[in-house]
């Protein structure tokens, strides 16, 4: 079944998930999350986008985004996949995959965001 289509909107903050292939573990170790933090940065620099917030879990990650223009956020998360899928490091990227962003979803101005308690090793951060 096909994707639905992203609402990508300029200057509206998005909740992105971004899932491992068949929900398999991404991130081993620190090693991995750094990794996937280097290229977060460098993607969100070339397309322009703020992220506000991340949270990376085992096997996928949440972002908290603000794009500036429509297609800002896909060409960024284009970029990170294939320099993700493409990398060769010794950790643990070797012949693992990352599936497209799950979906998005405007974030309400006026919402609040509740801690959740997880048993996962979890790396986070508020830019």
């Amino acid at each position: 079944m096909p994707r639905h289509a992203r609402l990508e909107l300029p200057n509206v903050p998005l909740h992105v998930i971004q899932r491992g292939v068949n929900r398999g573990a991404i991130f081993v170790d620190d090693g991995d999350r750094h990794h996937f933090l280097d290229l977060l940065q460098d993607a969100a620099r070339d397309h322009d986008l703020a992220i506000h917030a991340y949270v990376l879990m085992g096997n996928h990650v949440h972002l908290l985004v603000t794009p500036p223009e429509t297609g800002a956020l896909s060409g960024a998360m284009r970029r990170l996949g294939q320099r993700v899928k493409g990398s060769q490091p010794i950790n643990s990227w070797e012949g693992k995959g990352v599936a497209r962003v799950k979906g998005s979803q405007p974030i309400n101005s006026c919402a609040s965001a509740s801690g959740a308690q997880s048993t996962h090793r979890m790396e986070s951060g508020v830019v």
